[in-house]
């Protein structure tokens, strides 16, 4: 993405206050375009999907707790209507099992509804770079699960004598 182009954005929050704070935020900073605020994302997903391409989000902020389809539901059905949106999740959870099923459901940032205005705004303008985001109170739970998928070690093979015999003979050639 270039750097002077402007950013799209769609943030799905249901909270009316705190989704009147993040619209401010947005439209106050001159690269971003908040281009849909939705408070279910059964809705903002029909409205991406009815998007011309040229009006759809290069980033979502997408709250987890939502009423019906929660966040972590709509990160999957957001990637399949959109690929090339980069989604954050913005919220209160910092649950390690919220960011560790985020992340792998192709989340690129995690921040917490504490985050000061200036890191959401770097926040997007990193993941629409291509990078990530990830709130230093949540990033232990990534190294944590980064580090236990390194402990695992594939399980051991075991032969029985009449395998292992039939590879020896197959290594020297005699079968």
């Amino acid at each position: 993405m270039n750097m002077n182009q402007t950013i799209k954005v769609m943030l799905v929050e249901d909270h009316p206050s705190y989704r009147r704070v993040i619209e401010r935020t947005l439209e106050a900073c001159g690269n971003i375009e908040l281009t849909g605020l939705f408070g279910a994302a059964e809705i903002a997903l029909r409205n991406l999907k009815a998007l011309e391409l040229e009006n759809a989000p290069d980033v979502i902020l997408l709250d987890l707790n939502l009423a019906g389809i929660n966040g972590l539901e709509s990160i999957t059905p957001f990637l399949q209507a959109l690929p090339s949106v980069k989604i954050i999740v913005l919220t209160q959870s910092d649950a390690e099992s919220d960011v560790e099923s985020a992340i792998q459901q192709g989340a690129r940032g995690y921040l917490l509804k504490s985050s000061t205005a200036s890191e959401i705004i770097n926040a997007i303008e990193a993941v629409s770079r291509g990078g990530a985001s990830i709130d230093e109170n949540v990033a232990p739970h990534l190294l944590k699960m980064i580090k236990d998928k390194s402990k695992q070690v594939e399980p051991e093979v075991l032969l029985s004598a009449r395998e292992t015999e039939i590879l020896l003979l197959l290594r020297h050639g005699l079968v």
